[in-house]
């Protein structure tokens, strides 16, 4: 924690850090283990796909389409491109009857949306980030 000290005391200004109370190590020391559990991202991916069924059984649909089905039957097939936040209704809505894979980044960040895609039926195919290194013909 950063705690900046009152002017009138000796180290005026000066951002001063207090040592990290016991209960912090202890979750300094355990995150990094939980947050590679192949048991913790699943169960968190679970409580994802759970939410994202609720917010589409209790919300009104509007859309300009009738009916997604029939317009990807008709029009299909198709490339949706989606950015970050975006995508994440978008495997609850996606007809089912119709196939779908989705490209999520390769980083850690991804691993729940690609758990959580499969979890909804789409296959997931991680692809590389923008970064010099990744741009390698041989991947």
């Amino acid at each position: 924690m950063t705690v900046l000290t009152k002017s009138s005391e000796p180290n005026r200004g000066k951002v001063v850090r207090r040592p990290p109370t016991r209960l912090k190590r202890v979750w300094i020391r355990i995150r990094q283990p939980i947050a590679r559990s192949w048991l913790f991202k699943h169960a968190l991916a679970g409580a994802i796909v759970a939410y994202l069924r609720l917010v589409k059984a209790t919300n009104r649909k509007v859309t300009s389409v009738e009916d997604n089905d029939e317009f990807v039957s008709l029009n299909g097939p198709l490339i949706v491109a989606l950015w970050h936040g975006q995508h994440l209704l978008s495997p609850v809505y996606w007809p089912r009857r119709h196939p779908a894979v989705a490209m999520l980044s390769r980083s850690a960040d991804a691993e729940l949306n690609a758990i959580a895609v499969n979890m909804l039926g789409i296959e997931a195919v991680r692809g590389s980030g923008g970064r010099e290194e990744a741009h390698d013909p041989g991947k």
